[in-house]
């Protein structure tokens, strides 16, 4: 089965400085509330225990979904068709046949890849998915329920309360990205932060092959093939260590992230990068050794290989 998801478009990034389809916010402060790389476990709850595939999702999740439902009904009124689908409950102010298809386009299918190729803790608790298909509808309901103002173009993942909020009006490649980070939050709490939207910005355009979400180019490569003509392009190894990827480049970030992720997709190292990365976490230095542990290169050379590659693409 082959399928693609919705293309961000060009021009809705440079109206967003570069990064709209990242989903971040415009301000440092509600960048940090809306990624769960910056404020896992402690905060959203989803990391304590998470349980494994068997018996997934358990009776106990489906309760609470049951019970959450019926508490977003209530809140969000008779315009919404509410699913659930646990660990998922899908709201969406469009008619439930709809709903139904995002569910199993861009929610369902999407989590079963993921969880088949990378995390391994699911879930203990529900995870809100918000679809509202206006602009309009998006900035009045994410205020109602959030008091949530400063707002990313495309939506956001607010992990102190396990909910997507989705512009469906630019859309569906959001979805994906947001999701990968709803789903990694309780597998790897302490994925750094240039990982973390490295595998999300994967996820914004691919197809389906072998079960695999194999990630295709879009938006964010012209900007990073730019900076490598213009030399202007840092090494991988101040990327992946440095403090600063919501810094004045980050639209360059969120390029060289996602295509290093891409990078080590189609060498076939990406899944075994990400896993014994989360295994074998122990603070800042961890990315480069699981790296090099995992190709059997130096990073400098791996960084060689993957500017050579990036140039050949279209």
């Amino acid at each position: 089965m082959l399928y693609k998801v919705a293309k961000c478009i060009l021009l809705a990034s440079l109206i967003c400085g570069g990064y709209a389809c990242a989903a971040v916010g415009q301000g440092s402060d509600a960048t940090v509330a809306m990624h769960p790389s910056l404020a896992p476990c402690s905060q959203g709850g989803t990391c304590a225990k998470a349980p494994s595939a068997a018996g997934f999702p358990s009776a106990e999740l489906q309760r609470q979904c049951s019970k959450e439902a019926s508490a977003l009904r209530g809140r969000l009124g008779g315009s919404f068709a509410i699913v659930e689908h646990a660990p998922f409950i899908v709201a969406g102010d469009m008619p439930a046949d709809k709903v139904d298809d995002y569910i199993k386009r861009d929610i369902v299918g999407p989590a079963d890849m993921m969880w088949q190729t990378y995390f391994d803790a699911r879930p203990n608790a529900p995870i809100t998915v918000l679809l509202l298909s206006t602009d309009k509808a998006y900035h009045e309901w994410a205020r109602k329920l959030f008091g949530d103002t400063d707002l990313p173009y495309y939506g956001y993942y607010k992990s102190a309360a396990r909910t997507l909020v989705m512009n469906m009006s630019t859309g569906e490649a959001v979805v994906t990205h947001e999701l990968t980070h709803a789903l990694m939050d309780p597998d790897f709490p302490q994925v750094p932060l240039w990982f973390a939207e490295a595998v999300a910005s994967l996820h914004e355009q691919f197809t389906v092959r072998d079960g695999q979400m194999i990630a295709e180019a879009n938006f964010r490569l012209p900007p990073l093939q730019d900076a490598l003509r213009q030399g202007k392009l840092r090494p991988l190894k101040d990327m992946i260590t440095k403090n600063d990827f919501y810094g004045m480049s980050r639209g360059l970030n969120y390029a060289h992230a996602r295509y290093f992720a891409m990078y080590l997709q189609k060498q076939g190292w990406l899944a075994d990068y990400y896993k014994y990365f989360r295994d074998n976490y122990n603070g800042p230095g961890s990315d480069v050794k699981a790296l090099e542990h995992v190709t059997g290169k130096r990073i400098d050379q791996v960084d060689a290989e993957f500017v050579a590659w990036v140039k050949t693409l279209n």
